[in-house]
């Protein structure tokens, strides 16, 4: 067929539509906290030391922020072809950084975005180092985000730069202003900031100015993050300041001329001092100090805003050790992961509690002590040796470590003895905190509840009419039981009936939480729905919505089941032989959330096949639950967390065994847990008081199918084992 002389030929091009650019925004950085933290992290990629961040008039839209760093910087060439073009492969041809060889954090192509969703104004102003005479060059930009509109084309908008050649001793780094905020900043948001930028800071060169220290070739000296904020004065500082805020205490040891020891103690959270000089002499080693942060990461003491236990741990497991510096120098192998040098791992995995002979005085009225000894990582914080007061310290060949000798066995002593005494000041503080909870704890009930029962009535509007009366009603309940119990002791025999009265509480509660799950899901459709009729900018705010109420949604949901597995009505009423490992999949499912939170690892590894013999399963996740509980309370104060459950048929008989890494109980107290009201846990902020009835009940099960429970020599790497024993 001929060819048509009319028909026309044309190249097409792909053309991008300015729309893209909002859309992505919205959807790259779902919160303006997230925004700033990318920026930040954009200073930590472009090898910056320091970052400081300025809030000006941000409690209201129309503020001012500022971020300036001292990084690298970005030249003409940059801005052109890393900056201005989007979508970019730099940071994976490039994973790590110029000088310090850091992994770049920065998501590819956020800034840029995370800028236009702060403010409607950017004002970027960056110098850099050129080429290689190390000449140097400013640029300048502003963006204008209002001038990119939904229909025009991206490459329709067009920015201004200005370049200037600057002196060689101008410092390189980037500036950006951010200005007209579109969002106010509370302090919850600020907070929230401070916890995303969290993990780019080393907590350890808090004082290492101070003694010059001095690091090879390409060492990475971390980046300093400081905060300006007039109007929330309660998070200025530097970061690294704030992790600090959060440390139990600060330990400084010094050696005279004269080989006298003397040790200080300042606990943070009151500012008290304690003084303690040993009575021993140091005659080989020399002059020397060392000053360490000592860190609990137990729920009794508290958390800065902003700052988690887990965020916390996270930190300890990559900064935590004691290092050690010779003339300024690193000398590297101490304070490394898994470095133990100070013995302190050593002890604590065998549970030594014997104090010191020479520290005995300073621990008596205390109990165990050194069942407190802080591991490595719980400890930030370094050692200072010079070759002119310390001459018989030496370095071996690998220049990896110091040499063993009387000199480097004098400095263990030096500093272990240090925080062996700062481990008993430490308990010491421990026993005086819980006194006083035990002692706000006896506040009258009454005063308590009634207190609930105004703040719930406030909250009517967002609870609703049905679910108040129903909070109330209990309350009102409670406060009658409470009164009763003050009116008379209670008996073996009364609380048995409160716990009984609880199990018929609990079912109401377990229907109200299926209507709240209902509900909540209902909500969500609707808000489903409503998503559709919104515009592109305000679905995402909705969307983070939907998804928290569905979450929400969910952890009800799990908690509902578990209620159901205790009291429904299969679960009580037929026997029959159970999965053990379904069981204990069902047994940590609604715990999950706190698991993780508390960073406890839980593990089941009981085999596919294994059943139970025919028995209740109420009766099953009875038996459950009460042991994992009792094993979470015991990791409270441990560094490793985990709970173990496994099992195996030994000699016609089904043997599970649970076991954990907490704190461990004495064996001579092993028989006494088992009768009725008798508990050695402390209490738990989450959990509470424990009745002492768990294993009593546990007990009573297992003896009603002819089993056996007692504790065992844990394996090695656990500190408490559970052995049960039933017949097939």
């Amino acid at each position: 067929m001929a060819q048509n002389d009319n028909s026309q030929k044309e190249t097409l091009h792909f053309e991008v539509d300015s729309h893209l650019l909002l859309e992505l925004g919205e959807r790259l950085v779902a919160k303006p906290s997230i925004a700033l933290a990318e920026l930040v992290k954009n200073s930590y990629d472009a090898d910056a030391t320091s970052v400081t961040i300025t809030f000006i008039d941000v409690s209201k839209e129309g503020g001012t922020i500022i971020v300036e760093d001292t990084g690298e910087g970005m030249t003409l060439k940059d801005i052109k072809t890393k900056w201005m073009r989007i979508g970019t492969d730099e940071k994976e041809k490039n994973p790590i950084s110029n000088k310090y060889k850091r992994t770049r954090t920065g998501s590819k192509g956020i800034g840029r975005f995370a800028c236009r969703l702060i403010s409607k104004i950017l004002i970027l102003t960056s110098t850099a180092i050129i080429n290689e005479k190390e000449e140097k060059e400013r640029i300048r930009a502003i963006f204008e985000w209002g001038k990119i509109k939904s229909g025009s084309l991206v490459n329709d908008f067009s920015v201004e730069v200005s370049v200037e050649k600057v002196s060689v001793t101008e410092k390189t780094g980037t500036k950006l202003v951010l200005q007209d905020t579109r969002n106010p900043w509370s302090e919850d948001v600020l907070n929230s900031f401070k916890k995303e930028i969290l993990g780019l800071v080393n907590p350890f060169p808090w004082e290492i100015e101070e003694y010059i220290i001095k690091g090879l070739e390409g060492d990475d000296p971390g980046i300093k993050i400081n905060i300006i904020s007039p109007e929330h004065p309660e998070i200025e500082g530097l970061l690294s300041d704030s992790i600090l805020k959060t440390s139990w205490g600060k330990l400084e040891g010094y050696i005279d001329e004269n080989g006298k020891i003397m040790y200080k103690v300042i606990i943070t959270s009151t500012g008290r001092e304690y003084d303690h000089q040993p009575p021993i002499k140091i005659r080989i080693l020399g002059p020397a100090s060392f000053s360490l942060y000592m860190f609990s990461l137990e729920r009794l003491f508290a958390e800065v805003p902003g700052i988690t236990l887990r965020d916390l741990r996270k930190l300890a497991s990559e900064y935590g050790g004691v290092k050690v510096f010779l003339d300024g120098f690193r000398v590297f192998q101490y304070g490394e992961p898994g470095n133990d040098w100070l013995k302190l791992g050593y002890d604590r995995s065998r549970r030594r509690s014997s104090t010191p002979s020479i520290l005995r005085k300073e621990a008596e009225g205390l109990e165990r002590p050194m069942l407190s000894l802080p591991s490595n990582s719980q400890l930030f914080g370094a050692v200072f040796l010079s070759r002119k007061f310390n001459p018989k310290i030496s370095v071996t060949v690998t220049r990896d470590r110091l040499l063993e000798n009387r000199a480097f066995d004098e400095l263990q002593q030096f500093v272990r003895t240090g925080i062996d005494w700062m481990t008993i000041k430490y308990a010491a503080h421990k026993a005086q905190i819980k006194k006083e909870q035990e002692s706000e704890k006896k506040t009258d009930p009454i005063t308590t509840l009634t207190t609930i029962e105004k703040i719930v009535d406030k909250q009517r509007d967002i609870l609703g009419e049905e679910t108040t009366n129903v909070i109330q009603q209990y309350i009102h309940l409670a406060k009658e039981d409470v009164i009763k119990q003050q009116e008379e002791s209670i008996t073996h025999i009364s609380m048995l009936r409160v716990l009984a009265s609880t199990g018929t509480m609990i079912t109401v509660f377990n229907h109200e939480l299926s209507v709240i799950h209902r509900r909540l899901m209902e909500i969500a459709s609707d808000l489903q729905q409503f998503l559709g009729s919104l515009p592109s900018s305000q679905k995402n705010d909705y969307r983070i919505i939907l998804s928290d109420i569905k979450a929400w949604g969910f952890s009800i949901k799990r908690l509902a089941s578990m209620i159901g597995l205790m009291l429904g009505r299969d679960a009580r009423e037929k026997k029959r032989d159970l999965s053990l490992r379904l069981a204990v999949d069902k047994m940590f499912a609604p715990f999950q959330s706190y698991l993780d939170d508390s960073g406890i690892e839980p593990i089941n590894n009981v085999p596919a096949d294994v059943r139970t013999p025919p028995m209740y399963e109420s009766e099953l996740h009875s038996i459950l639950v009460n042991l994992m509980t009792n094993s979470i309370k015991a990791l409270s104060e441990v560094e490793e967390r985990k709970i173990l459950v496994k099992s195996q048929y030994v000699n016609k008989k089904l043997v599970i065994e649970l076991l954990d890494t907490g704190c461990g109980l004495e064996p001579e107290r092993w028989e006494e847990v088992f009768e009725p009201f008798v508990s050695y846990s402390d209490p738990d902020l989450d959990f509470g008081f424990g009745t002492g009835l768990g294993l009593t009940i546990v007990r009573n099960i297992v003896v009603s199918y002819e089993g056996k429970i007692n504790f065992t020599n844990p394996p090695e790497g656990w500190s408490t084992c559970l052995r049960i024993e039933l017949p097939r």
